[in-house]
């Protein structure tokens, strides 16, 4: 990787090793930019270590390589303030002692405070208390205060080992929002091994494991898309596994695909039949699906709070309500077809209905083999469903220019209304099989971690629709 000149943290072939030369951690990282940095890992992954040397207090018998940078310079023991960890650190004196004791020389203390405890957004709490001891602080606002120190004091960044694991839930957040504001500032390197308590507010994470960096990277990119290797550990850090509920919602899914694709199959029959029956049943059955669709988005939602889910998880569970809404989609098109042979009724048609239906037996086929793709999660059955799109469009094209002409062909205006209403049902079911293929895309982004846009956007497919409903 390419490094900057003066990043605010650089490490660059870093190293720590033991006495007897074994591998504690090997890193090569700069951060050029406030903000948290997540580094989330199993016991014994090298965490502390790291904290400890951006602290310049390694222990002994710990050697380091590489280089090692704050701020343009190495790691300076006076600047810096140890690792924040669940222990109360040991400051005494009143509140305004303990943020500014020992002060660096040139720095006005009363200002450094103010300004510090404002960026920490908590200086309305401890404005009129800074004269209050310490020591009787609840423990939530003793590490606030000594959180606040690193702002005060001028160091180029703040070490957090954990430090809200011991907390309540509501204290933990208080803690959580004052380090934030601290972090846009100077860094925040907060290291944990339950990735929830670092993930929420992180820029950056880093996962590691047995001294070595398994990801890294901007926080929505590792938490969503890791690495391969680092799957694994991200997961144990989350604690919990979505694995178990994905089967109900994938059967919910393919019942919901099932009858979105039934809705289209019976809304073509019904209007190359000219049967006003099953039109009906088919704008009667949407409540259904819609509620089938309200329930997966409810327990996938659910899904994502109770598990946190990171990685291949989270992306099943995205891809499942992105398929739900899609499939919503495809069922309204079933009832605007329908609404169509209502319109319609008995009158005769212009024309042998030849065409329609072969569109719909195409669109019907790329929506079971879209869902197919994704419970199997195959990549070629789904890129294979987006080149099959092109097969509708072309089509779809033919449609347009054939009803076209019972428009513009200066007839009567019985063969005009029915052309146009034709040329609805065509586009009806080209947007059918569009919605089967950004299922198909969906699944090859579960599956690779990756977006990819296999169809051309609307403005550059060249299919005419200048003024046909979406």
């Amino acid at each position: 990787m390419t490094l900057s000149e003066s990043p605010l943290i650089r490490f660059e072939q870093f190293t720590l090793r033991d006495a007897r030369q074994q591998l504690l951690l090997s890193l090569t990282m700069e951060v050029d930019e406030p903000g948290i940095i997540g580094v989330v890992g199993p016991e014994g992954a090298g965490k502390s270590l790291l904290l400890l040397a951006l602290a310049g207090r390694l222990p002994r018998g710990i050697n380091s390589s590489g280089v090692l940078h704050l701020a343009g310079k190495p790691p300076q023991r006076e600047e810096l303030e140890p690792p924040l960890r669940p222990e109360t650190p040991v400051l005494r004196g009143s509140i305004f002692r303990a943020l500014t004791h020992p002060m660096p020389l040139g720095r006005d203390p009363e200002r450094s405070v103010e300004e510090s405890l404002r960026a920490a957004q908590v200086w309305e709490q401890f404005q009129g208390r800074l004269a209050q001891p310490y020591s009787e602080l609840p423990e939530v606002e003793k590490r606030i205060v000594a959180a606040c120190r690193a702002l005060v004091r001028g160091a180029p960044c703040l070490l957090i080992d954990d430090a809200s694991v011991d907390l309540d839930p509501r204290d933990a957040d208080r803690f959580r929002r004052a380090v934030t504001g601290i972090a846009e500032v100077i860094p925040v390197v907060w290291v944990s091994r339950a990735f929830r308590r670092v993930a929420p507010t992180a820029r950056r994470l880093m996962v590691l494991a047995g001294g070595q960096v398994l990801a890294v990277g901007p926080a929505d990119q590792v938490a969503v898309s890791p690495p391969v290797d680092a799957q694994e550990t991200l997961e144990n850090a989350t604690g919990r596994s979505a694995d178990i509920a994905l089967d109900g919602l994938y059967h919910d899914l393919l019942t919901m695909g099932s009858r979105a694709e039934r809705a289209v199959h019976m809304a073509v029959q019904s209007l190359t039949g000219q049967n006003l029956t099953i039109a009906r049943e088919v704008l009667a059955g949407k409540a259904e699906t819609d509620l089938r669709k309200t329930e997966i988005y409810n327990r996938a939602l659910g899904l994502i709070a109770r598990t946190a889910p990171v990685g291949r998880d989270l992306r099943v569970l995205t891809t499942v309500i992105e398929a739900a809404t899609d499939l919503g989609r495809i069922a309204d098109h079933a009832v605007n077809i329908s609404e169509v042979t209502l319109a319609i009724g008995e009158d005769p048609l212009i024309k042998p209905l030849i065409d329609i239906p072969r569109m719909a037996e195409m669109a019907q086929e790329m929506v079971r083999h879209s869902l197919d793709a994704m419970v199997r999660r195959d990549v070629e059955l789904a890129r294979q469903v987006c080149e099959g799109d092109k097969a509708v469009d072309a089509l779809y094209r033919e449609l347009f220019e054939e009803l076209l002409g019972f428009i513009t062909d200066g007839g009567d205006a019985y063969r005009a209304g029915q052309a146009l209403y034709l040329l609805f049902v065509a586009r009806y079911l080209e947007r059918v099989a569009d919605h089967a293929s950004n299922i198909a895309e969906h699944v090859i982004f579960m599956v690779e971690g990756r977006r990819e846009q296999l169809r051309k956007k609307r403005e550059d497919d060249g299919l005419p629709h200048p003024f046909l409903p979406r």
